[in-house]
């Protein structure tokens, strides 16, 4: 498991409070992460549950996700969106099929790179982006704020929208750093040209809608 942030520790956004800003944090945090990693499909944390405890790191106002891989486990706000629309599993059962884990094994843990498989309007980031525009959108003018935005993207599961996928054709460069003996298969190559390409454009599949 990891650990959590200690409420010990003075954060900027207390600060800012202090200083008689208000504060936004939309995104991912990973401020409190105490769940064993062999948590079972949704038997892990809560987050809107659990927003006053994320608020007391300075917080005024708390919609957290916790990572792509991570809502197999955990309930967070995106969990919540999705789950209003009746799509929270369908998207669970796709992050397990698309494997891949955190990092590379010595096995290679690709990742399978498919399409997002759910309309881009419900992409992880792209809701993200929308939830931090409708604060800024309705933040007093005359007031000072801070605002926290943390997208999941690039992260594995490589799943942009179908349309940003298709933008590019894959790469096909043969410039690997190997340790000396190392080789790959050309399975082994296509399978990290296709992470390539996909990490590249999940990182920019997040309009703000």
């Amino acid at each position: 498991m990891s650990g959590d942030l200690d409420y010990q520790i003075p954060t900027m956004p207390q600060a800012l409070q202090r200083a008689g800003y208000r504060t936004y944090g939309v995104g991912k945090f990973h401020f409190l992460q105490t769940w064993p990693w062999g948590t079972g499909r949704g038997e892990g944390w809560d987050f809107p549950k659990n927003e006053e405890r994320m608020k007391r790191f300075g917080f005024d106002f708390v919609w957290e996700t916790a990572g792509k891989q991570q809502l197999l486990q955990n309930y967070d706000h995106y969990c919540a969106y999705l789950d209003g629309k009746g799509l929270l599993e369908v998207y669970r059962d796709f992050v397990e099929y698309s494997g891949g884990g955190n990092g590379d094994t010595a096995d290679h843990n690709y990742d399978r790179t498919l399409p997002f498989p759910l309309s881009e309007e419900d992409y992880v980031d792209a809701v993200t982006g929308r939830v931090a525009r409708e604060r800024l959108l309705e933040h007093p003018a005359d007031r000072p704020f801070y605002m926290f935005v943390s997208f999941c993207g690039p992260h594995k599961p490589y799943d942009p929208p179908r349309r940003y996928l298709d933008m590019f054709p894959v790469e096909r460069r043969d410039d690997f750093a190997l340790e000396p003996g190392q080789s790959l298969t050309r399975e082994q190559k296509e399978a990290v040209w296709r992470e390539r390409r996909a990490a590249g454009f999940s990182s920019r599949a997040a309009p703000i809608l």
